[in-house]
């Protein structure tokens, strides 16, 4: 089973997060590579 991810916005970068988990699974300086990432896992913000 697939955890839900999170998008959040943290010290100026964005992190994805997986439900559940305390530490960020990615790291991001900008929203559109975090968008691109989730796309290829299948999964929209």
């Amino acid at each position: 089973m697939s955890k839900n991810q999170h998008v959040e916005k943290k010290d100026g970068d964005w992190t994805v997060k997986g439900a559940g988990n305390s530490k960020a699974t990615k790291k991001f300086d900008t929203l559109k590579v975090s968008n691109l990432s989730e796309q290829r896992k299948g999964t929209s913000i």
